[in-house]
């Protein structure tokens, strides 16, 4: 299963959603509203030697799944780490909505016309289904280093809220995918671990 491993580096990422029918102006067709997403938080100059904005390491579906335990059952995994590093992540609810969308429309069909299913059975160590309550087979750990979302508040929104829009500094922060059952702690730090470097 570690060779199917598969890796993905981005050194620079911008996503910019527009939105609503295009207007006519001095310089060409301009949208009516214009998102900024992501973007790196060093401007369009990276630093030197700075480690890439976006990475991706993933378990492939085609690729046979990693194993988590709970007492007798057993459960298939497909892990996805994604890793930012100085990153500029913009809170527009709206732009996200559509991006969020987008992708889920396209996802099943991403890794073959075929889709495969997103929830499974666990199994018994004997190999038979251990109930009909079916489980996530993506498990996903999100890691932000040295980041910064901002909020896109408009003059109106700001005296709608009488506040200034939220700037956050994220110095080190992980998200990852949990359960009252299996224990993700323990099987993210295991399969880390077993990653290449």
């Amino acid at each position: 299963p570690l060779r199917a491993m598969q890796r993905m580096r981005w050194p620079g990422v911008s996503l910019v959603v527009r939105r609503g029918a295009a207007e006519v102006g001095p310089e060409g067709e301009v949208p009516i509203a214009e998102d900024e997403l992501l973007r790196s938080a060093h401007g369009d100059h990276p630093r030197p030697g700075s480690e890439s904005m976006f990475s991706f390491i993933w378990q492939p579906r085609s690729a046979p799944p990693m194993l988590l335990e709970a007492g007798e059952a057993l459960a298939h995994v497909w892990p996805i780490r994604v890793t930012m590093h100085s990153t500029r992540i913009a809170m527009a609810s709206l732009a996200w909505s559509v991006v969020t969308s987008c992708y889920q429309r396209c996802k099943p069909f991403l890794a073959s016309k075929l889709p495969p299913p997103s929830l499974l059975p666990p199994i018994k160590r004997e190999g038979n289904p251990d109930s009909d309550v079916e489980f996530p087979v993506e498990s996903v750990v999100v890691e932000m280093v040295e980041c910064e979302v901002v909020e896109s508040l408009s003059q109106g929104a700001m005296a709608e809220l009488r506040r200034w829009p939220w700037h956050v500094t994220v110095p080190h922060m992980r998200f990852r995918s949990d359960s009252d059952i299996w224990d993700f702690q323990r099987f993210f730090v295991g399969w880390v671990g077993m990653l290449p470097a």
